[in-house]
């Protein structure tokens, strides 16, 4: 165990390197700064305060911090209180309640804030563990009470600094030592930089107290971090766990870099050549659409919230643009509706800083691009045709592989809304304690798992084909071949025929926009020697209904769309395509399943004899 600390120390003295001068032998990390030391150094308050009275979005967030700080005075303390087998929406209660009254304290100076913070933190460090066998819930308390030992150090009696001392060391430090706990270290996933940022802003808040002890928690960090910030993200920026884990993982990654640097002067090196990380703020701008939901594949639910967390990102880059659709979430879905949003403080700090530097957030740049396009763990492509209207249309489709981290069985799997309308949608994500206590094990991602069984997860509520209602292979990756950015011609083809390699020899879909924005799907098959029966499949927000020539009519209010499907020459003899249309509510009639009002699935199906052939193009026109 020695000789392993003594690795991580020098890990952090190689990273560290400018600063080797500075370095105690004690932990190889350099002195911190005094308290406040995280985020907001000492004297900062000043700025964050004149900022808030010139800016209207920042007086807007800061009105919404206030009015929850306010509401916490007369509400009882947190109790240790799990839902299934996760204490985590009691960690994450804790992070905002202290950070929002810490704040509160800093920012306007009532002293009432202080005391109902510091009696938030002797409330959750008095629980008998924070429970590590679901270490995120750890990593969130750590931060939380990390956050109010630092922001209200000298506020803090010295009985209260010992309890909170006590409470760090033994309900999250011990517990990080224990390789079946904390496995996190070696994933790649939004667990290793949840858990990591809370471990080491507990460790940073505590450096005085145990420097030995904080500086183990905060090199281990150091010398694992590089595991999602290489392994989560494509080169491109893209977020392989999708939207809502993007807000989830990234933000955590955000306070670690941010910790890093305000107590130390120094990230310690751990962005340095992680152009993917940085690069997934053009990625994030990508992915809400014009009428503000998000395009939420695999675990991730539909409606965009605010990423705020965009305002680090816009001062890193020096291009705010990437922070106009945060901005404009915010404020056409009002601002206190964000009073779930734990981390809102974090914002108010980085769009200070922005303020400071002459930058109005209501009057911000809108963004430029209008593509995106990326590889990775999930590959996709995206088009939106502009930035200005809520009719805009957005159109998105995917790769990648069912079996890895927070994923669906979706491969090539479209979206596709167009004058506010979701006519191809995702149904997103299930509450996983809803599955997980009735018994299902949808964490394994093998063939056969429960994972697919349930109905937004599996393949037969996606955009895609199923045949003969089996499950596709969930461990094939599919990646993203051709694609077109012209006003004539947006899209992109996959070949997918992996992903259905036990009955199709080859599979290859070209999902296009012409000039107009209608879409058009082409698919094209060869047949295995088996026969086999093919469900053309979509699912849609819009009412349908099935017309006597074989199309289907989809309307929401004012518009409407046909969808119909036509056989296309191809490559050698091609089979007969005899269709048939359906219609039917988004329901699997499984108990376990949620329901999904409002949504339906349509399609086409059609069979396939052995190996035959067939081109068939879907297309999806706006009836004008």
């Amino acid at each position: 165990m020695r000789r392993y600390i003594a690795t991580l120390f020098l890990l952090a003295l190689a990273v560290c390197g400018p600063l080797h001068a500075q370095l105690p032998l004690r932990t190889g990390l350099p002195e911190p700064s005094p308290h406040p030391r995280l985020f907001l150094g000492k004297g900062e308050e000043d700025a964050l305060v004149k900022a808030i009275s010139r800016d209207n979005i920042l007086g807007s967030v800061d009105s919404v911090i206030m009015s929850y700080c306010d509401s916490m005075l007369s509400t009882p303390v947190l109790h240790r209180v799990m839902t299934g087998r996760r204490l985590l929406s009691t960690s994450r209660e804790a992070v905002k309640r202290i950070f929002y009254l810490s704040y509160g304290y800093r920012i306007h100076g009532n002293p009432s804030y202080a005391k109902r913070a510091i009696d938030e933190m002797k409330a959750v460090c008095s629980f008998r563990d924070w429970n590590p066998y679901h270490f995120l819930d750890v990593g969130e308390m750590a931060l939380a009470v990390g956050i109010g030992y630092d922001w209200l150090y000298d506020l803090i009696s010295p009985e209260e600094k010992e309890l909170f001392k006590e409470a760090m060391t033994e309900k999250a430090f011990t517990p990080s030592k224990d390789e079946d706990l904390a496995w996190f270290y070696d994933s790649a996933i939004n667990w290793n930089q949840v858990c990591n940022a809370g471990l080491t802003v507990g460790a940073i808040a505590f450096f005085d107290e145990m420097p030995f002890e904080s500086g183990r928690i905060t090199t281990r960090a150091i010398g694992t971090i590089h595991l999602p910030l290489d392994g989560a993200y494509s080169p491109e920026g893209c977020y392989a766990e999708g939207y809502s884990y993007w807000g989830y993982g990234t933000s955590f990654q955000i306070l670690m870099a941010a910790a890093l640097e305000s107590a130390f002067g120094t990230d310690c090196g751990i962005l340095e050549g992680k152009d993917g990380f940085l690069n997934s703020s053009r990625f994030m701008m990508m992915m809400s659409t014009p009428a503000l939901q998000s395009y939420n594949f695999g675990d991730c639910s539909p409606g965009a919230t605010a990423q705020y967390m965009q305002a680090w990102m816009a001062l890193r880059h020096g291009d705010v643009s990437v922070l106009r659709p945060e901005v404009d979430i915010m404020k056409k879905k009002s601002f206190s509706s964000f009073t779930d949003e734990r981390l809102l403080p974090f914002f108010m700090i980085c769009g200070a800083r922005l303020s400071g530097e002459g930058y109005d957030l209501d009057n911000l740049p809108s963004p430029e691009e209008n593509f995106f396009e990326c590889g990775g763990t999930t590959p996709i492509y995206i088009y939106r045709s502009g930035w200005g209207d809520p009719g805009d249309t957005y159109f998105a489709i995917k790769g990648g592989k069912a079996s890895s981290s927070h994923s669906h069985c979706d491969a090539g799997a479209f979206f596709f809304e167009s004058d506010g309308i979701g006519w191809a949608v995702d149904l997103g994500t299930q509450n996983y304690n809803s599955l997980e206590s009735l018994g299902l094990d949808i964490w394994n991602t093998k063939q056969q798992s429960d994972r697919w069984k349930v109905y937004r997860t599996g393949p037969f509520s996606h955009n895609i084909i199923t045949i003969n209602g089996k499950v596709p292979e969930v461990d094939s990756f599919l990646g993203i071949g051709r694609t077109w950015k012209e006003e004539g011609m947006k899209g992109a083809e996959l070949p997918l025929g992996l992903f259905y390699m036990n009955d199709l020899d080859t599979f290859y879909r070209k999902a296009t926009l012409d000039e107009n924005n209608d879409l058009f799907i082409r698919d094209s098959l060869v047949n295995g020697s088996g026969e086999s029966l093919i469900r053309w499949q979509m699912c849609t927000e819009a009412d349908p209904s099935i017309q006597p020539d074989g199309s289907i009519v989809l309307e929401s209010g004012t518009h409407s769309r046909v969808l119909s499907i036509s056989a296309l020459p191809g490559y050698g003899e091609q089979s007969p395509l005899e269709a048939v249309p359906y219609s039917e509510d988004a329901v699997s009639g499984n108990d376990y399943d949620a329901p999904n009002p409002g949504k339906h699935i349509v399609g086409f199906s059609f069979r396939l004899p052995p190996d035959g052939r067939i081109n068939v193009l879907v297309s999806l026109r706006k009836i004008r």
